[in-house]
């Protein structure tokens, strides 16, 4: 069925997302998404005269494509999958799933193989592409948040089709305050954690890498301080995460020797969400109940 809000949230990603060009090539990825809001998005490409090359998925055939890969296999397709992505000048992936856990099942060693042979593929795409990515609201994110799927869905459409060209302007002034920054202090319950970012440019990442999206990101030398609860970094207790269909719950953000790593401990339900990757820790929101003081100097 139609929907409007399709046409908005497409010409969102081309026009400010991915910011594409006549004659760009953009690559988009749906993974168990509705074949209008691809359509919608493919016409909204074709309008500037960009051209759209389009992968349909679906979660329970990656599931098996995980399951049957072999190193041969996967480097075969880890090969094609690269030289296509050179070919593009942006990307686009928008991620459904009716089942969260569909790979929880698929034994580690094989997402290993396959994650090596497509490591290439997205430092390709993350490096020389204008790319966003984007979750479509299905029956099981709604159930997630505790919402009917009509109250989710209205929800996704408000929070994802903002004025986020407006709202990249307005956060210029906070990217100038953290590039004259150098210690940052955060402190909080059994919290507290220094770290600099002296000399480090600041990315707005307002709608140009993920949608929704409000943050910055920079790469910080983080202090060995430790948090006054005798435990090395910031802790995020009630922190919930589904990666590639398995669930990780609580985090610890923890320094040694500017390496910043993680660590899985039990929890409960979560309203917050952060991403941890070497040398690089990506604020999108903090656990309500559990307040931080951000402290720039």
């Amino acid at each position: 069925m139609k929907d409007p809000r399709h046409n908005k949230l497409a010409d969102l990603l081309v026009n400010h997302s991915t910011r594409l060009n006549a004659g760009d090539k953009i690559l988009i990825e749906a993974i168990d998404t509705p074949k209008e809001m691809v359509i919608a998005l493919m016409r909204s490409v074709a309008r500037v005269g960009a051209i759209p090359i389009v992968e349909l998925r679906q979660a329970e055939l990656v599931r098996e494509m995980y399951l049957l890969a072999t190193e041969e296999s996967a480097e075969f397709m880890g090969r094609i999958e690269l030289e296509r992505m050179k070919q593009m000048d942006a990307y686009v992936a928008i991620r459904g799933n009716h089942n969260i856990y569909e790979s929880a099942d698929v034994p580690a060693e094989k997402k290993g193989i396959s994650g090596r042979h497509e490591r290439p593929v997205l430092s390709q795409r993350v490096d020389h592409t204008r790319w966003c990515v984007l979750r479509w609201p299905t029956s099981a994110m709604a159930q997630q948040a505790q919402m009917s799927t009509e109250a989710f869905e209205d929800f996704f459409f408000d929070v994802c089709t903002l004025d986020y060209a407006r709202m990249f302007d307005a956060m210029e002034p906070l990217k100038r305050l953290m590039e004259a920054t150098d210690k940052v202090h955060i402190v909080g319950p059994g919290t507290d954690l220094q770290f600099s970012i002296k000399g480090i440019p600041a990315v707005i990442c307002g709608g140009r890498r993920n949608i929704p999206e409000i943050h910055f990101r920079n790469n910080a030398s983080f202090s060995d301080t430790g948090p006054v609860s005798n435990e090395p970094g910031l802790y995020f207790p009630e922190v919930r995460e589904i990666t590639m269909g398995a669930a990780v719950a609580g985090f610890y953000i923890f320094s040694r020797k500017c390496i910043i790593e993680s660590r899985s401990v039990q929890a409960g339900q979560s309203k917050g969400h952060f991403r941890i990757c070497p040398d690089l820790v990506e604020f999108f929101a903090i656990h309500d109940g559990k307040q931080l003081s951000l402290t720039f100097r």
